[in-house]
């Protein structure tokens, strides 16, 4: 069941708050609660598979994704690495050690967790394009979006404030149904939004080719986007291609009634949140045996999603006269 935040204000989860549930004090305790717990563990839901197209050597991963767990390139696996850590495949002949077996060769392909980056799509420095930028909800009109980075020039970009000073990065106000920046970027460093109701899409303008090539999709609670991206082995410069990866899904909060809780167990909410009243009350030894007691319930629901107790039967009521022999069809 995919629990939503209307799930929790309709709950026992209300009392246990001691707030109003469509208050931002309700709210606030449920996004605690689910980000203390999703930084605890691989709870269910919190990992999930991911399949896509990708086209060249990298790939923006989008705002849920927290960590890349596994990743194959055309139904083949990768090796990962980043600047900390690398995981190391099985030698050919599968033997337990897996570092004695380990040679760095072209037949183990390697995706590695290269930089982080504001947008989906980075700009080509050769070509600079001016910005475009579409709101979905007509209310966010009159908020900003700051960009950081470099204009055609190679200049960092800055705006004159109305005391006369610089402050750096393009301040652009977003209007309905979409703004354009004044000036072309080459490169796009970091970017700045203020809260808005609804999703805040851009796009590089190819003034060349009279077209709007995706540079972003900004949910509303992104404030400062900063997305993973991985360079990712193109295979015999083949693209686009498909890319399967098992991620950790990072944590996004909640704000309408709508959204989605990361952490799907209503109890193991229920419990951290007394956690973390007791922990704010300075009752120390009372948060940890709620949180215990938060971890034991999201630790039964594993156990009841993948049973240890689970064995195969083989079911043969005619023995071995198979129905398939007898042109019939399959007993399932």
């Amino acid at each position: 069941m995919l629990t939503t935040l209307q799930d929790l204000q309709n709950s026992r989860i209300k009392q246990i708050a001691s707030a109003c549930s469509s208050s931002g004090e309700f709210i606030s305790l449920v996004n605690d609660a689910t980000r203390t717990l999703m930084k605890r563990g691989n709870f269910w839901g919190t990992v999930q598979p991911i399949v896509c197209a990708a086209y060249g050597g990298e790939i923006t991963w989008p705002a849920y994704v927290g960590t890349v767990l596994a990743l194959n390139v055309c139904d083949r696996p990768t090796q990962l690495q980043n600047r900390w850590y690398q995981f190391m495949p099985f030698d050919t002949s599968h033997h337990r050690n897996m570092a004695k077996g380990y040679i760095a060769r072209p037949d183990y392909p390697v995706t590695k967790m290269v930089k982080t980056s504001p947008v989906l799509q980075p700009l080509n420095p050769l070509f600079p394009m001016p910005l475009r930028f579409f709101i979905d909800n007509a209310t966010d009109a009159g908020q900003t979006i700051t960009i950081f980075g470099k204009d055609s020039n190679g200049q960092v970009v800055n705006t004159l404030r109305p005391d006369g000073t610089y402050q750096d990065g393009l301040v652009v106000t977003l209007a309905y149904p979409s703004v354009d920046t004044a000036i072309a970027f080459q490169r796009i460093d970091r970017v700045l939004k203020t809260v808005t109701n609804g999703v805040v899409r851009g796009y590089a303008i190819d003034i060349a080719n009279s077209v709007l090539r995706d540079l972003a999709y900004y949910l509303p609670y992104e404030t400062s986007p900063d997305y993973q991206v991985s360079h990712i082995p193109t295979p015999h410069g083949v693209t686009p291609f498909k890319v399967e990866a098992l991620v950790k899904l990072s944590f996004v909060p909640v704000s309408n009634p709508q959204d989605m809780v990361l952490i799907e167990n209503i109890d193991a909410l229920k419990v951290m949140i007394q956690s973390i009243k007791a922990g704010e009350a300075g009752d120390i030894e009372s948060k940890r045996l709620f949180e215990a007691e938060a971890f034991r319930e999201l630790n039964y629901e594993l156990r009841d999603k993948y049973p240890l107790e689970q064995f195969t039967v083989s079911f043969r009521p005619f023995g071995t006269a198979r129905l398939e022999r007898q042109a019939i069809g399959t007993n399932i």
